[in-house]
């Protein structure tokens, strides 16, 4: 369909107001090739997993892969020791309670099947955040400059 008086073609008006719109949108928008992270809100029990080394954590998989709770309890005395967790406030006996209780439930409700399938889901969480937390310590010294010595040798 062609405009008479112009002799535009009508089907190009709204393809040049939608580019109009999408210049604007980019001039008015301040994070335009910015890189915003986004974190995934932790549970109350699932912030109190502690961040162990790799290790530990497949030992934590494989307990309670044939005894529900065990690898828990063992990620709860890891709480009390120090281990550092993703709870927004820190606190060792809440997180060391919260494991315990965890452990226990995963324990009591094994008799039904529904603590077992919890208890292997909480050990691959555990093997899941120490692996993430390991990479994120590999990334963070690739990103650190090197820097050497200046021995005042010219």
């Amino acid at each position: 369909m062609a405009n008479e008086d112009t002799g535009e073609n009508s089907t190009n008006a709204p393809l040049a107001v939608a580019a109009d719109t999408q210049t604007d949108r980019r001039k008015h928008s301040s994070f335009v090739g910015q890189i915003i992270e986004v974190h995934d809100k932790k549970g109350l029990f699932h912030a109190a997993i502690p961040i162990v080394p790799s290790c530990i954590s497949w030992l934590c998989l494989l307990f309670n892969l044939f005894t529900p709770g065990i690898g828990t309890f063992i990620m709860a005395i890891c709480a009390l020791c120090g281990c550092k967790t993703n709870s927004v406030k820190p606190n060792k006996c809440k997180d060391f309670a919260l494991n315990i209780l965890c452990g226990f439930l995963q324990l009591l409700l094994a008799i039904i099947l529904v603590g077992w399938i919890w208890s292997i889901y909480w050990g691959i969480n555990i093997v899941t955040i120490a692996n993430e937390t390991e990479e994120r310590k590999k990334a963070d010294k690739k990103r650190q400059p090197i820097y050497k010595q200046d021995d005042g040798n010219i």
